[in-house]
């Protein structure tokens, strides 16, 4: 019994295409970025709720996401936070002190949409291999 397999070539050519679309970081990251929006959008919705600690709406405002600038070549990380004016507010609430009970927003957000922003990413990278 045999197999014979063809089309090998231009598999491989539509592969190298696809893969030369991926190295591009820049257009991964920005995938991502977009991906990540409702968990960021999620977590604002959580932040100051529940807690001591009334929100003016300025750490709330603060959330972003953007791109780890320490990534390691051909990995991109998006960190979601506040800048440092906010962050120790946000730290505060999502872990708690011995005083003050947590009121976490950044794991709550994440498990709520994790599969929205993996399915983003997967549609992001799918539409930038066909561009490559």
């Amino acid at each position: 019994m045999g197999v014979k397999c063809v089309g090998f070539s231009e598999a491989f050519g539509r592969f190298g295409a696809a893969a030369d679309a991926l190295e591009d970081e820049k257009k991964v990251g920005d995938i991502v970025l977009s991906a990540v929006a409702p968990m960021v959008e999620r977590v604002q919705d959580y932040i100051g709720t529940g807690s001591a600690w009334k929100e003016s709406g300025d750490t709330r405002a603060d959330i972003h996401a953007s791109i780890d600038k320490e990534s390691s070549v051909g990995t991109v990380k998006v960190a979601i936070g506040a800048s440092k004016k906010h962050a120790f507010k946000v730290r505060l609430n999502e872990f708690g002190t011995s005083k003050q009970p947590a009121y976490p927003s950044l794991r709550p957000a994440h498990d709520e949409t994790i599969d929205e922003v993996k399915e983003a990413v997967a549609h992001g990278i799918v539409e930038l291999m066909k561009l490559g």
